[in-house]
Parts: structure tokens; sequence; C-alpha cells
């Protein structure tokens, strides 16, 4: 697989820049330049296994930017969150679909916002491991729904 420099660092920078600068009017800012290489990161089970995450930045406000690793094929069953959650895709095929919507998975450099509330399914294709990108403006959780009965 095959992800472009530029257009990772592009679409980083982006995301990264709109909570940055949220930081920065709160006073959460880091002290000085960071920087981070996939050796870096340290990844640790998610709340949600078989998810593993590893943290980039976060605020006392409980507002997180961090990586997520999705093994190919996972499905994370009908779940909202409580607050929207931005996502940026930087390796493998990855997406969250509405219940009864087909699925849409998304490549390298695609942007996704889920809005805190809404009810949705979120997969990682079957042909390899997922990474994303995810910032949230508050604590991170994931509330699980119920499919609606037929």
């Amino acid at each position: 697989m095959s992800i472009s420099i530029r257009s990772l660092a592009g679409t980083l920078a982006l995301v990264t820049l709109g909570f940055a600068g949220g930081a920065l009017v709160r006073g959460d800012a880091a002290k000085g330049i960071v920087r981070l290489t996939a050796a870096d990161l340290k990844w640790t089970p998610a709340p949600v296994p078989p998810v593993m995450e590893a943290p980039a930045w976060s605020s006392s406000s409980g507002a997180f930017c961090r990586f997520n690793k999705f093994p190919k094929g996972t499905t994370i069953p009908l779940h909202h969150h409580s607050a929207d959650v931005s996502a940026v895709v930087i390796a493998g095929q990855w997406g969250s679909r509405e219940p009864g919507a087909k699925a849409k998975l998304v490549g390298p450099g695609t942007y996704q916002l889920i809005p805190a509330g809404l009810p949705h399914i979120t997969e990682c294709g079957a042909s390899a491991d997922c990474v994303i990108f995810a910032c949230g403006p508050a604590a991170f959780d994931l509330v699980e729904d119920k499919p609606a009965a037929k």
C-alpha cells in the first residue's frame, strides 16, 4: 500500500490546525512543536476491542486527537458518540455508515465527520488494517445503540 506523504501531511495539518487553534484560545497548547513518527506511536488497547489507540494530543477539557488502528475486517456495531468525531483515513479502507445504508469504505486522505448523537456502524475493509487520525472537542465515548425492531 502506498500513501502519499504530501497528501497525508497536508490532511493531518488541516485537522490538527483546527484543534490546535482551539487549544491556543483555551491555553492548553503544548509549549513547543510536537512531532510524532510512526515509530513514536505507543499503541494500547482502545475502549472497544480489538481497536488499538495511540494518543497524539489531549487537553484538560477532554478534547483529543489520537491515532486508531482497526484490524482488517473489523466492524464496530451500531453506536453513537456524545460529541462530534472528525477522522482522516491514514491507511486501509475505512468508514462509518448509518443503519440501513450501504457501506462506503474510503481510503487514505479521506476526511469523515460523525456528528454527536448520530447512530452509526464503523468498518474496516477486509484487505488491510486501517489506521485513522481522529479528533474530538470532548472526551471520547462510545455508546452502544440497539438496532431498530423490524
